[in-house]
């Protein structure tokens, strides 16, 4: 075999399994976001991301009660599902939905089904919601800073394009449906809307303060208002 051809092999079998590991945590995505906020979090001891990674975990138990319901109100939701460990979204285990399907219905995990509505793309719809409810509450503070401003809307079109693009790999794999992936989105949507300003309201604004941008007030820490005297 020529020096060329066994490149060539090498070549090849390094694409294959490196498209092999782009689908393999294509699957898992959610998961391995949220892992990675936690980490970063840790790291640079920030509370905000923290909050952020709380408000994502606690999608998991939102979501197994939303699906729940809907699986009882709408008839022919509950049906059999295709590849848990694959399509859950969920690195390959036990999690709380898992568990959850498992205690309340009747069956084994391989054929319970709680991908309805997708929690893969309601996850990706809390993030988006979040960040968009990031760029209301911080208006008057990005209005005032432009490049920041810019930085903040391209990263929520960029969300978007990728929201988008993994709703389409999700349909294309068929882990989940169309009408599944449009409730999800907007579940997620208003939760991850919702979750941002109750606690920027409950917090004043400094615990979802992932920009680190400074806070423009109306008064004083100690509540008294602020005069700003005009320019002569």
């Amino acid at each position: 075999m020529s020096d060329f051809q066994i490149i060539i092999d090498r070549v090849t079998a390094l694409t294959r399994f490196t498209g092999k590991g782009i689908l393999f945590n294509l699957n898992y995505m959610p998961d391995t976001i949220l892992g990675g906020i936690v980490l970063f979090a840790l790291l640079l001891q920030s509370v905000p991301l923290a909050l952020l990674g709380v408000s994502l975990f606690s999608l998991e138990f939102v979501h197994a009660g939303i699906a729940a319901f809907l699986t009882r109100a709408i008839p022919g939701l509950n049906e059999a599902a295709k590849d848990v460990a694959r399509c859950s979204g969920h690195f390959p285990g036990i999690s709380y939905e898992r568990a959850t399907a498992t205690l309340l219905s009747e069956g084994t995990l391989k054929t319970l089904s709680v991908s309805f509505p997708s929690y893969y793309i309601m996850f990706f719809g809390t993030l988006f919601g979040y960040m968009f409810a990031m760029t209301q509450t911080y208006e008057k503070e990005l209005e005032k800073m432009p490049q920041k401003r810019a930085a903040v809307f391209s990263g929520a079109i960029i969300m978007a394009l990728l929201s988008a693009m993994f709703a389409i790999f999700r349909i294309g794999t068929g882990c989940d449906t169309f009408l599944s992936v449009i409730i999800a989105a907007l579940f997620g949507l208003l939760f991850g809307f919702t979750a941002e300003k109750l606690i920027a309201f409950l917090s004043g604004r400094t615990l979802t303060n992932l920009m680190n941008v400074p806070l423009i007030r109306d008064t004083a820490p100690d509540g008294k208002p602020i005069y700003v005297c005009k320019k002569e």
